[in-house]
């Protein structure tokens, strides 16, 4: 049985935590940046209907070619950046999931860490009463073997002295 070693047990516990820590800090890092990619496409969403609104009163008021052309381009360009923002949030979503597995394992190790620590202590204890209980048992056999010897030893004398 190896020996049970505490202090290296409970460092490894918290390399473990620690471990756990960093990659639920990275996972919040990229839910955060998740968080604001949306709130930044659903803004350019917002201005490209806010755009496309604006040109069609324009087309149905004052119908201005070039400025028709430019309303529905500068929407073409929003479109591309909330276009670009999507492909940016798949991949953050790609990463999102690796850091939760990453989360997941780190856990998992922490878990099996605390639970061997667990077990080797309990035995630990264990082993300790077994050598209490023996040293106990010990105590008594020669408390007991004392008392015989000291009862054989006086039980004689009286003997001896009462035959003289």
């Amino acid at each position: 049985m190896a020996r049970y070693n505490a202090r290296l047990l409970n460092l490894l516990v918290r390399v473990r935590k620690r471990t756990e820590e960093v990659h639920a800090l990275a996972l919040a890092g990229t839910q955060r940046d998740i968080a604001q990619c949306r709130s930044y496409r659903d803004a350019l969403l917002a201005q490209q209907r806010a755009q496309l609104m604006t040109a069609e009163a324009r087309t149905h008021t004052d119908f201005d070619a070039s400025d028709v052309r430019r309303f529905y381009q500068h929407e073409r360009h929003l479109a591309s950046l909330s276009d670009a923002k999507d492909a940016e949030l798949q991949q953050l979503g790609t990463v999102e999931h690796e850091q939760r597995g990453a989360l997941e394992d780190a856990l998992k190790a922490r878990k099996v860490v605390e639970q061997l620590k667990d077990r080797r202590q309990l035995h630990h204890l264990k082993e300790i009463d077994k050598q209490e209980v023996q040293q106990l048992d010990e105590a008594v056999l020669m408390h007991r073997t004392n008392r015989k010897a000291e009862g054989k030893a006086g039980h004689s004398g009286l003997l001896d002295e009462a035959s003289q």
